[in-house]
């Protein structure tokens, strides 16, 4: 009996479901979060006697104290002078190091230049034997800061003792600056306090000098390490860490911007030690990616809420808020300067208790004169009521009366004026707080960071019910709608970097910009543009306001726009541009954009010329690599360069997946930035990693929906359907008019075997988009599933309808077709399925299946050779085509065509082997058509 054809039907290859959520639009620097070291010395070791253990002539040594990435010290015996000294001897596999030899040299060469009390001496600078350089110095003994601060009950005990010890290091500090020296790693840990209160600065081997020799230096530092700080042993820093510790350290040198590190970054981090003193804890707190986060972004609210609300004098929260500015122009120069202000506190300080125990004392004097004068009176009284022997006794205990009545009115006196002094100082520090408060408010609007002008804005208004500071209420209700203005503009940018079935939302974005400009009081189309003109120059927001205002005209081109932005932000060379595209003069703006100026523009204005279509790609990607190298945390321009790589594909992935990265950790509030970062992820293949970047989007503003339609797409890929499902509904929960979430959820039910639940997302998707033919055709495989067969070839067909040419559509409505005997039909949709893709197996292997149940074995034949033609590896093309030759007696085919099934898939087929009937003496030919 001849072997039945196989009517295995093809399986259905589904279009994609579309992806939700934006394309990336910006690229970031690819960092490695590290891992946090301890902040502390390691402890001693007596290992003297160990593989590394030196013998070094003069010198007896004895333990070794610390040991780092490059470097160990030892405590030794000068056998010459009877002193103790410390040995720092570079380790033995970095001798063959120039950069790490030279980087040695330069900490031996500034301590020994460095002749200051409170920095360690050096003693003696020398070569080991093996090569190795070492250094002598001062063995200090004694506790760190660290340590002492550690051990009290709370920050307010002994305070004027740790002022005094932060004097001392402000001092040896701005020495250190007078003489061309920056440190680089100032912080507790490295001051030593000894016992009898004497001050060490320590620690001098990430220091720089200045001048050409400094230069060099910094070259070789540059060679060793990375773009972000790794943070290292107090006393011995690891070979390539970028120079620094990440809690204590300024935003430039967190960001590696070396060309900016001067003596201000050491008074941030002088401004760190003294916030450590007076709350505990250093600036940037918390685990290691955020504390890294924080410091590029010069993030301190938390710091400066910490300062705000801790019991020190005012004046001292107010120099260490200006020392952790995090703009450096806004630090004292140096830490000389720090030193002298410090002295100028502690004066202010004793002056005022001097001032206080004179007016105590003159209070005093003056209650001592009358009491001395109410004595006298009553003893005249005395004398006058002895003469008049009238009624004595009663006019005795008259004046003792009204001298008591005296006594008590004066002392009321005394305690009122108090109390309106007491009074007068709390107001007065209230509104000194305020105004602190207000001044970090526009100091972090200027710097992009509105969470942290938000907490110090709320700190504001809690203390105006505490009296006073009305004269600051028009000052916090500008700096209030400021803020509210920069809110309003980062949801549009959130809005415009989001994807909707596919297209970014620009157009509908910008739209809004005029409304969230007018959050500052103005309005763009009718208040006059010099009014516009000076409530935006007069704005902390004013750069975040320009940029969105440039972005508004770009793509409006109108009159008003090109009005306000001549009276706003007048520049010859943005005024030019403007007026070219207002213009719409494409060769002007190319001109324009290839000119220098155009590198050195500011980061908002650069972002936008970097968007435009007029600007070769090449040099957009210049204009926004130079705007990042001014500004490395400005979000809009880390976006826009992650825009210059096109996405959906592996190549330029990894140059956007840096910008993201670099872009969350400038703004990692922002979900728009966590989003993109996931989307590229998932171009990649990191589908773990994607699928945590969108769990971020969703933790940085939970009512973004995106973010959880793409986690579901993510999980799904991952393979958990659950977590899919329950993703992409609480994204419906939040958008339910967004037509891709129904879709996705229609998909994951599916695979999830709720097919009522899929088909009942599909038709909601269908109602939102009745015009997309691959919801349709989704909704067809899903009925065909749930088998709701008349559902299916209805749902089929509306998908044809919309779009004739859906050859996988017609391919569907044939199989249903077939399924409910409708032969003709089906072999209608096949037909036409083969007609739009000639090159689609399964679509001829269907005809032929179908023409074969129908008794047309000819046109079946032609069917499932078609297929073979399109997919050579088609096995069970093959074995119908041999079932069908040897129904019309064709032995030499049909063994031929069954061999080329078993061997093509040998599980299926291979049974066949064993029972073909021999071969002809002569091979025949081979069939036209047929896999060669």
């Amino acid at each position: 009996m001849a072997p039945v054809p196989s009517d295995d039907e093809p399986t259905r290859r589904h279009d994609t479901a579309p992806r939700t959520g934006s394309d990336p639009l910006t690229p970031d620097l690819p960092t490695d979060p590290g891992r946090a070291y301890p902040d502390t010395p390691f402890p001693n070791d007596t290992r003297a006697g160990g593989p590394d253990a030196v013998a070094l002539p003069g010198y007896e040594v004895r333990a070794e104290l610390a040991r780092g990435g490059m470097g160990v010290v030892y405590a030794a015996d000068d056998l010459t002078f009877g002193r103790a000294v410390a040995v720092k001897v570079l380790l033995p596999e970095y001798r063959a190091t120039p950069d790490a030899v030279a980087r040695f040299g330069s900490e031996a060469r500034i301590t020994g230049r460095l002749q200051h009390p409170a920095i360690p001496p050096a003693h003696a600078l020398g070569t080991l034997p093996d090569g190795r350089p070492y250094l002598v110095m001062k063995l200090i003994r004694g506790r760190t800061l660290a340590a002492f601060l550690d051990d009290r009950p709370d920050p307010t005990a002994d305070l004027a003792r740790f002022v005094r010890v932060f004097e001392q290091v402000c001092e040896a500090v701005g020495y250190a600056h007078g003489r061309g020296v920056i440190h680089r790693d100032l912080k507790p840990a490295n001051v030593m306090v000894g016992a009898f209160g004497e001050v060490q600065v320590m620690d001098w081997g990430l220091a720089r000098e200045s001048g050409e020799r400094g230069e060099r230096i910094e070259e070789a530092d540059l060679r060793a390490s990375s773009a972000l700080p790794t943070p290292h042993s107090s006393l011995l820093t690891a070979p390539g860490a970028v120079m620094g510790t990440p809690a204590y350290m300024a935003p430039e040198q967190a960001r590696g911007d070396h060309g900016r590190i001067d003596a201000r970054a050491d008074v941030f981090a002088l401004g760190g030690i003294l916030c450590a003193i007076l709350t505990g804890q250093p600036p940037f707190t918390g685990p290691w990616p955020y504390i890294r986060a924080c410091a590029l972004g010069g993030r301190l609210d938390d710091a400066f809420a910490r300062l705000d609300g801790c019991r020190a004098d005012p004046g001292l929260v107010e120099l260490a808020k200006r020392c952790l500015a995090a703009d450096p122009a806004d630090r004292p120069a140096d830490g000389g300067v720090a030193a002298g202000l410090v002295v100028a506190y502690r004066t202010a300080v004793e002056d005022r208790l001097r001032a206080a125990e004179r007016d105590h004392a003159a209070a005093e004097a003056r209650a001592a004169e009358q009491r001395a004068k109410r004595r006298w009176q009553a003893v005249a009284g005395g004398v006058v009521g002895i003469l008049l022997l009238g009624g004595g006794a009663a006019s005795w205990r008259l004046d003792r009366q009204a001298t008591a009545q005296a006594d008590a009115a004066f002392r009321q006196q005394v305690e009122d004026e108090k109390r309106a002094a007491a009074e007068k100082e709390r107001v007065a520090r209230n509104d000194q707080r305020i105004e602190g408060l207000l001044g970090q408010a526009d100091a972090a609007l200027r710097a992009d960071d509105p969470g942290a002008a938000a907490g110090a804005l709320d700190q504001a208004a809690a203390r105006f019910g505490e009296g006073g500071s009305d004269h600051l209420r028009p000052r916090f209700a500008r700096a209030t709608a400021d803020l509210e203005a920069v809110r309003e503009l980062d949801k549009i940018a959130v809005h415009r970097w989001t994807s909707r079935r596919g297209r970014f939302q620009t157009t509908e974005a910008v739209a809004r910009i005029p409304g969230a400009v007018g959050r500052l009081g103005i309005d763009v189309f009718s208040t006059p543009p010099t009014a516009i003109a000076a409530r935006v120059g007069e704005s902390a927001a004013r750069d975040h306001v320009v940029a969105a205002l440039d972005e508004w005209f770009v793509r409006e081109r109108s009159a008003t726009g090109r009005a306000v932005l001549r009276a706003v932000d007048p520049d010859p060379f943005r005024d030019e541009v403007r007026d070219a595209v207002r213009a719409v003069d494409a060769a002007a703006i190319r001109d324009l954009a290839a000119r220098p100026d155009a590198l050195i523009q500011p980061a908002g204005f650069a972002a936008v010329l970097g968007q435009m279509e007029f600007v070769p790609p090449v040099r957009r990607g210049e204009i926004l690599r130079a705007a990042h190298r001014r500004r490395p945390s400005d979000l809009t321009v880390l976006m826009n360069l992650g825009d210059l790589y096109p996405s959906g594909q592996v190549e330029g992935a990894a140059e956007r997946i840096g910008w993201y990265r670099a872009a969350v950790t400038a703004r990692p509030g922002n979900p728009s930035a966590w989003n993109n970062l996931g989307i590229a992820l998932r171009d990649i293949g990191a589908g773990r990693e994607s699928a945590e970047a969108f769990r971020e989007a969703g933790r940085a503003d939970p009512a973004y929906s995106t973010a959880w339609g793409n986690l579901g797409t993510a999980l799904g890929e991952l393979g958990d359907t659950d977590g899919a499902v329950a993703s992409i509904r609480e994204a419906i929960r939040l958008a339910p008019d967004r037509v891709e979430y129904w879709f996705n959820l229609g998909n994951a039910l599916k695979y999830r075997k709720d097919f009522a639940g899929s088909a009942a997302a599909l038709r909601e998707a269908a109602r939102l988009a009745p015009d997309e033919p691959q919801i349709w055709f989704n909704l067809g495989t899903v009925l065909d599933d749930a088998g709701d067969r008349a559902g299916a070839i209805a749902a089929y067909r509306a998908a044809i309808r919309l779009n004739p040419g859906y050859a996988k559509a017609h391919d569907g409505l044939g199989l249903v077709l077939k399924a409910t005997g409708d032969l003709t039909g089906a072999a209608a949709a096949f037909r036409e399925t083969t007609r739009l893709r000639p090159d689609y197996a399964p679509g001829h292997y269907s005809l032929g299946n179908t023409l074969h149940a129908a008794g047309d074995i000819d046109a079946a034949e032609a069917a499932y050779r078609a297929a073979l033609r399109a997919d050579p590896t088609y096995a069970s093309a093959a074995y119908n085509v041999g079932v069908i030759l040897a129904g019309k007696r064709d032995t030499v085919g049909a063994r031929f065509y069954y061999q080329e099934a078993a061997r093509l898939d040998p599980q299926q087929y291979g049974y066949l082997l064993g029972k073909l009937p021999p071969p002809p003496t002569a091979p025949p030919p081979r069939p036209v058509g047929t896999p060669q």
